[in-house]
């Protein structure tokens, strides 16, 4: 039924309840407290990721009714001010349903708490972390989904071990500083394993030690590529290499003798001498940011060769 078809004043009492419905909508942005039943009434006003940048407190009760409701309707949850996490709203948030959780703000995190985050079933981001004790990567390893962890200050052999059995994907954020042990101890772990920068510390035996796991490496925030670590991580399987370095054409010819998909974003244009090294390769070669390509790096990339990603030519 058409509004300027009601009596006049049906139409002022449909109208005020319009209103009245949207005012009393929940501004994401200024909650700094939650009840059960708001934050379900919160979930379902639509949203693709919903943000709540001024709740530093939530309760067990509350937290289930957000995750609960974030699971039902596909909203992912972002709780930036959140820096205490009880075992029990930990617990809360982590419902047999699937949305993506981020929690930044939590820089210390107990064995009960990751316990109870383990069991969430979507994407966890704990971006914040300046701790990581063994016990605690020990109930993290049991979370199936994507994991993405800030590279703790006190990240240990063995906590980089116990993540190492894991099943899902690994993505530690910045700053990022490898040692030999502590690769070595990821060794072994099958899924994918993303190192996001800014990364130092990335010498040839720490290489070796990395590609001793049997899934794919991302690395992103590479400051250089010297030729020995390019030959290294060569050995690597599914290869992804980013940052802000110069690809040498002695690294570029270690990485041909990578036999598996190689994908370097760093390219923005092709020398010869770099494309006559990467025409060398076998697998799949991916430079998704090479924007121009003159005639003789394509002629040397035109040899018969594996597949090649040129999206941005």
């Amino acid at each position: 039924m058409r509004l300027h078809r009601l009596a006049p004043p049906v139409a002022t009492l449909v109208a005020c309840v319009g209103l009245a419905a949207r005012a009393a909508e929940i501004d994401p942005a200024t909650v700094t407290s939650l009840a059960p039943e708001e934050a379900t009434a919160l979930v379902e006003q639509g949203h693709d990721v919903l943000e709540l940048p001024k709740l530093e407190s939530l309760s067990a009760k509350a937290a289930r009714a957000l995750a609960e409701a974030c699971g039902r309707l596909r909203v992912d949850l972002d709780l930036p001010a959140l820096a205490i996490l009880p075992a029990d709203v930990a617990a809360g948030l982590a419902p047999d349903v699937w949305f993506d959780l981020s929690l930044p703000a939590v820089t210390e995190l107990s064995a009960p708490a990751a316990a109870a985050l383990a069991e969430h079933q979507g994407r966890l981001r704990l971006a914040g972390l300046v701790s990581l004790a063994e016990p605690v990567a020990k109930e993290l390893a049991r979370h199936r989904a994507t994991l993405e962890l800030a590279w703790a200050g006190d990240f240990s052999p063995q906590a980089a071990a116990a993540l190492a059995q894991r099943t899902g994907n690994l993505h530690f954020l910045g700053p990022i500083r490898l040692d030999p042990e502590v690769a070595r101890a990821l060794a072994g772990f099958g899924g994918w394993l993303s190192l996001d920068g800014p990364v130092t510390g990335l010498d040839a035996a720490v290489a070796r030690g990395l590609v001793r796991q049997p899934g794919s490496i991302d690395i992103v925030g590479l400051r250089e590529l010297p030729a020995e670590v390019a030959a290294a991580l060569a050995t690597a399987g599914h290869l992804e290499l980013a940052g802000r370095f110069a690809l040498e054409p002695e690294a570029a010819a270690a990485l041909a003798a990578h036999e598996a998909r190689l994908t370097v974003y760093e390219l923005g244009s092709l020398t010869p001498a770099l494309a006559a090294a990467l025409a060398a390769h076998r697998g799949d070669l991916d430079l998704p940011n090479v924007r121009s390509l003159d005639l003789a790096p394509a002629e040397a990339l035109a040899a018969p060769r594996g597949p090649l990603g040129l999206h941005g030519v």
